[in-house]
């Protein structure tokens, strides 16, 4: 994970946050991220039926300002769905929203078994906008 950022290698810089390709299968997230990203991530994938990207790795350390955590995950291919989404036919956007549909209650249905593990790792993390998103297609 210390293969120095280059620009062609950056594929989002965001809020102090940034994802590296690092080769064809993986990709490094770093700087102000939520600490239990990964936990959560790593929750979903054993718990639910959600396609999310695998963790491989966590790293922590200290800058002068803030505690960083990187994060190696999978690289799913692919243009974000937000940058999509405007291209999209009536009939894509229906079919997206009917994949999504299923996972509207899930973070409720989780919530017990996040309150001894991960407490608010869901809180406003990846859970929170599946759902927001699916609810503002229905």
């Amino acid at each position: 994970m210390d293969k120095p950022h280059t620009q062609e290698t950056i594929l989002h810089s965001l809020g102090g946050r940034t994802v590296v390709r690092v080769d064809n299968g993986l990709v490094v997230k770093s700087g102000h991220i939520r600490p239990h990203e990964a936990e959560t991530l790593r929750f979903i994938a054993n718990n639910t039926t959600i396609p999310v990207r695998g963790v491989h790795d966590i790293r922590r350390g200290m800058t002068e300002d803030d505690q960083v955590v990187a994060i190696m995950m999978d690289y799913v291919p692919g243009k974000p769905l937000d940058e999509a989404w405007d291209t999209l036919d009536s009939d894509q956007k229906l079919a997206i929203a009917d994949q999504l549909h299923p996972y509207r209650g899930l973070k409720s249905s989780l919530k017990n078994s996040l309150k001894s593990g991960l407490k608010n790792g869901l809180k406003n993390g990846l859970s929170n906008n599946v759902k927001t998103f699916a609810m503002s297609l229905y």
